[in-house]
């Protein structure tokens, strides 16, 4: 409240009348200030309402001086149904959380008409799970922007031929969820499909509610180039959690409908963020130790994508960034490899790792799991 508001004040009052209303427990407490006392007011959960189910802008009230959630949007153990919190089953043979051997993920950063080669070499490493990006964001708008369904058609066609248990591939708009479904059946492939949420669609909010609104496709979120905080993740993370959303007349949230409908089998991938030292030779900041923090914080299953944050091979840059990394104790790894060698790619073709070097890739996280004793449940 306003400084000089007391307790007992009408105003005061108008706000605890208000949490009544929306079902919600007011607990007004006294706080000694420097020149005045300060009186805040804190509106936790009723008996059949959460507090972050009321949207902030109902109690900007008079004599409000500020709304503020005092606990971060949290990924939380028991939320939309997750029986096992750490863990998710993503194909028969592959299951990622804490505790748990961590898992690569490999292959081109673009998917090319050439994919079923990669896929193929790749395979033959004892590779199960598969990325390949069809639609390609970029920061300029003459850059390539990837062969779209075309490109998911061959990518499909690679892995089904090839017996790989899961692929993951980026969507950058909601109508990409269908463009997956239609061509996965109509290419027949019988494997498991996995969308990533990239760095550049960190801003699509109704990507990340369209992904929650489904079960079929498990969902890694990667944070924004500007994201630095855990919270940040988090918030993102909960528009998938919480699926179809039902709001009432008066604008609050019909729970009951709404929150048991979201998709759980989903990731946090970290990715590095704006770098602002030019002489870096990142590409971008790497943001391991938020892998740390998000495992203490949540049940969400971490993973480190080396490749962006080291943007270059140059003295093996992402080789030794993936080293670093698996000291936070990432559960997977997201590394663009496959093309013969270093020049070929058509796109971030400066940080991927040729595919004679792919098993030094699997020796590097084959060790970290060794050293660590994780053991596949």
């Amino acid at each position: 409240m306003e400084a000089g508001i007391g307790a007992n004040d009408p105003l005061v009052t108008a706000v605890a009348a208000k949490a009544l209303q929306y079902g919600l427990k007011p607990d007004v407490r006294m706080e000694k200030g420097t020149n005045y006392p300060l009186t805040e007011i804190y509106l936790l959960d009723g008996e059949r309402v959460r507090s972050r189910t009321v949207s902030d802008h109902l109690f900007r009230l008079p004599g409000v001086d500020n709304v503020e959630r005092v606990t971060p949007s949290m990924v939380t153990l028991a939320c939309n149904g997750a029986r096992d919190a750490h863990h998710i089953q993503l194909s028969p043979s592959i299951k990622i959380g804490y505790g748990l051997p961590c898992q690569p993920i490999i292959g081109p950063c673009t998917v090319y008409p050439d994919i079923k080669q990669t896929v193929s070499e790749l395979t033959k490493m004892g590779i199960k799970a598969i990325r390949g990006g069809c639609w390609k964001p970029r920061s300029s708008a003459y850059s390539f922007r990837g062969f779209g369904r075309k490109a998911l058609r061959w990518l499909l066609e690679a892995v089904g031929e090839n017996g790989v248990e899961i692929v993951w591939t980026e969507a950058l708009e909601s109508k990409h969820i269908e463009d997956i479904r239609r061509i996965k059946k109509e290419v027949g492939y019988p494997g498991e499909i996995g969308i990533w949420i990239g760095a550049r669609s960190a801003g699509n909010q109704e990507l990340h509610v369209e992904l929650g609104k489904q079960h079929e496709f498990p969902v890694i979120i990667k944070n924004g180039i500007y994201e630095r905080m855990v919270r940040q993740l988090f918030t993102r993370v909960e528009f998938v959690l919480a699926g179809p959303m039902h709001w009432r007349e008066d604008g609050t949230l019909d729970e009951a409908r709404s929150l048991p409908r979201g998709n759980n089998r989903v990731g946090i991938c970290v990715r590095g963020t704006e770098s602002l030292d030019p002489d870096s030779p990142f590409r971008f900041a790497p943001n391991h130790s938020l892998i740390a923090t998000i495992h203490e914080k949540s049940w969400a299953p971490v993973g480190v994508d080396p490749s962006h944050s080291a943007g270059t091979m140059r003295n093996d840059l992402v080789l030794k960034n993936l080293a670093s990394a698996l000291a936070y104790g990432p559960d997977f790894v997201m590394v663009e490899a496959g093309y013969p060698d270093e020049c070929l790619g058509r796109c971030d073709a400066e940080q991927n790792i040729p595919l004679r070097r792919v098993p030094e890739v699997l020796e590097i996280i084959a060790e970290h799991n060794r050293r660590n004793d994780l053991i596949l449940a």
